[in-house]
């Protein structure tokens, strides 16, 4: 399951910590981005990929300092986070 939530600056280091503490939900991969790549300079995103159980678990954990995205806000991020990704491969590729 992929699940990206969006965090204020402000609350950024505290969703980061409460996410790497738990146990369960730090072995999912969670990445974390700026919002300036949708133009939202005053936000951060959280990319969660898991275990349906274990994302939902990660959500709950953060729900007082993340707000969730509309399906087509999330579409976009998600565009947006696997272009880079696949910038980033291309790039380390032409290194060979």
């Amino acid at each position: 399951m992929e699940k990206i939530l969006k965090t204020s600056k402000s609350n950024f280091e505290k969703v980061k910590e409460k996410l790497l503490k738990d146990e369960q939900v730090s072995r999912i991969s969670i990445n974390f981005r700026e919002g300036t790549i949708v133009g939202e300079d005053d936000a951060y995103f959280v990319y969660l990929q898991g275990p349906e159980e274990t994302v939902k678990k990660a959500v709950d954990l953060v729900k007082d300092l993340t707000e969730e995205l509309s399906e087509e806000k999330e579409r976009e991020v998600l565009q947006k986070l696997k272009e880079e990704e696949n910038q980033a491969i291309e790039g380390f590729g032409n290194l060979f």
